[in-house]
């Protein structure tokens, strides 16, 4: 799990993207603060590797951040998808036509720019409806989650695994617009019913058996 956790950080570092950065360690905190079975002692020792692994972290990314502090093109980009939410707010332009309806009105978008906005990208190819539909499965799982995660079992661990990945997932939504590229939106969607099934999926009794017959188990004083 310790090998897992630090090759998820140093893959998420290696692009530069400090999202994605700022979310696995979020998790990775999170975690570590949640996790009921955790000592204290190796609280303080995931805490102080926390600490060793993003001091190279922060010195790969700050200088990115210095130069770039507002991130390019990005507040040109979100006004011109605010200004084309005010004209198709409902309904949207379609799938895949944001650089085609948009790009008619705004020489980013034409050349293939979208909105570094998730939530507001999708408002504007699917409308509100349409974007509302999409956030219904991360919705119920999300309350399913909640409702799971002071259980004492896998089906509580899980919960809280799924908890703990949401601020930062909440970060990357706000200030990218990579998880809807084709093979991660699908991998995003799987997620999801994989966490609903094991959060809502409901044990099957157990079975004494006796070779391939069940045992009939009798009641104190039930009648022979």
């Amino acid at each position: 799990a310790f090998i897992g956790v630090g090759a998820g950080v140093i893959v998420a570092a290696l692009p530069q993207g400090r999202s994605n950065i700022a979310a696995v360690l979020i998790a990775i905190i999170l975690w570590v603060l949640l996790d009921r079975r955790m000592s204290r002692k190796r609280r303080v020792v995931m805490g102080s590797l926390g600490v060793l692994l993003a001091l190279p972290v922060a010195a790969i990314t700050l200088p990115r951040f210095l130069a770039d502090p507002e991130g390019g093109d990005r507040s040109e980009l979100l006004n011109t998808a605010l200004a084309q939410v005010g004209r198709s707010f409902w309904w949207g332009v379609g799938p895949n036509a944001y650089s085609v309806v948009v790009g008619e009105r705004d020489i980013l978008a034409a050349t293939g720019f979208p909105a570094h906005v998730t939530f507001l990208h999708m408002v504007v190819e699917l409308g509100v409806v349409g974007s509302i539909a999409v956030w219904i499965p991360q919705l119920f799982a999300i309350v399913l989650a909640l409702r799971a995660v002071n259980r004492k079992d896998k089906i509580g661990d899980a919960a809280v695994a799924y908890l703990c990945i949401l601020p930062g997932l909440v970060i990357i939504l706000l200030t990218g617009w990579g998880i809807l590229l084709q093979g991660v939106l699908p991998a995003w969607f799987l997620a999801a019913g994989l966490t609903v099934g094991m959060l809502g999926g409901r044990t099957p009794p157990l079975a004494v058996e006796e070779g391939d017959k069940p045992m009939s188990i009798e009641q104190p004083g039930a009648k022979k």
